[in-house]
């Protein structure tokens, strides 16, 4: 049996891939905290994600000394981050305390989603198993 056939499960996996390259941005964003001219990003939303607006992104780098990324989860496209908290004087918009806030939130969700995910599962036994 095929669990992603599953709606629930389908929909769970992916909103975990979703939170996974979310939880990237933002830690890309803190690494870039100091680098002067950065704009903070963030995914699109998961809408957009589970209605197949999604490209393949990856890390971006904005300077050739950057360590550029493997791509990761990086199939959820991101956007710079309209609602930054504000601008530094060297044109930087990352805030570590919103970097910190979303971090957490996603962290949150993830669980969430991990908890759904093990209820579903079993469910799925006791069905299997006849309740017993």
């Amino acid at each position: 049996m095929d669990l992603n056939n599953l709606s629930v499960m389908n929909v769970a996996s992916k909103k975990m891939k979703w939170l996974a390259s979310r939880q990237e941005v933002i830690s890309t964003n803190i690494a870039n905290a100091d680098t002067p001219g950065y704009q903070s990003r963030d995914v699109k939303s998961f809408d957009d994600y589970v209605d197949g607006n999604r490209t393949r992104t990856g890390v971006r780098t904005t300077n050739a000394m950057h360590i550029g990324g493997k791509g990761g989860s990086g199939e959820v496209a991101s956007k710079v981050d309209a609602d930054a908290w504000g601008r530094s004087i060297n044109g930087n918009t990352v805030s570590l305390e919103q970097q910190s806030i979303k971090s957490v939130e996603t962290a949150e969700q993830y669980k969430m989603v991990t908890n759904l995910y093990k209820k579903s599962v079993g469910l799925l036994k006791i069905a299997a198993s006849g309740g017993r």
